[in-house]
């Protein structure tokens, strides 16, 4: 089974399902029976960048193509497809066998040019501090995701847990700070990831109420918005 990774130079923090539409977009673009679109009508939206060109030609140094792959034993090569060079965005295919080692070869080495790596399998999306560090709210509730979400978005979100430990709202402020709520056995779960500090901490309650302006208090980043619930700390 294929093992995809995209990358490409993002200007502003998305989500993940944004990034995965984006994926979605591209490959079909790449499709051999696709219609040529008029440029003005081109989906893609990711700009060009000086990186993308630094970002291939060190990944390609370090891991040739396979139409220049330095033996005739083809068998060490990483790669599943042909990669190729796109200014706007690069799919990269790996062999299973070279995942784990490639993987984040890639990962690293993009981030270090600034720019984004999307992995549909897990699914997870690796930005860049500078992008990871803005602010940008976000609703995931039950694989429905709200860009900006309002009061009522919270409180449906959070009147629609249903009671079997699977259903569930997140909402970030960022990438890497959020507060999310599970419902299991008549109680709520609740978890948030400090911004400042990266640490997690949990929270059990039964009251709907104070679920739900918990996460409109944190919404509205109020200083107190914490307050109603007693969290501890989560251990990494």
């Amino acid at each position: 089974m294929s093992f995809q990774l995209g990358v490409w130079h993002c200007e502003q923090p998305l989500s993940m399902g944004a990034a995965g539409k984006l994926l979605d977009t591209v490959l079909d673009d790449k499709k051999p029976d696709k219609k040529p679109e008029p440029k003005a009508e081109k989906k893609v939206d990711s700009r060009p960048s000086p990186a993308m060109k630094a970002f291939f030609n060190t990944l390609i140094r370090r891991y040739p193509t396979l139409d220049n792959w330095p033996t005739d034993d083809v068998t060490d090569c990483p790669w599943e497809l042909q990669p190729r060079y796109d200014p706007h965005y690069m799919v990269f295919s790996l062999m299973p066998a070279h995942v784990e080692q490639l993987e984040a070869v890639i990962i690293d080495m993009a981030l270090e040019n600034g720019l984004t790596v999307y992995d549909p399998q897990t699914p997870d999306l690796h930005m860049p501090p500078a992008l990871e560090d803005q602010t940008f709210w976000r609703l995931e509730a039950n694989d429905n995701e709200i860009v900006d979400p309002g009061p009522a978005d919270i409180e449906s979100a959070i009147g629609g847990l249903v009671d079997d430990g699977q259903s569930y709202a997140v909402l970030a402020q960022c990438a890497t700070a959020f507060l999310q709520a599970v419902m299991d056995a008549g109680e709520y779960v609740l978890e948030y990831r400090d911004r400042q500090s990266g640490d997690t901490f949990q929270a059990i309650t039964r009251d709907q109420a104070a679920v739900l302006e918990t996460f409109q208090d944190y919404r509205q980043a109020l200083p107190a918005w914490n307050k109603r619930l007693r969290w501890e700390a989560v251990e990494a």
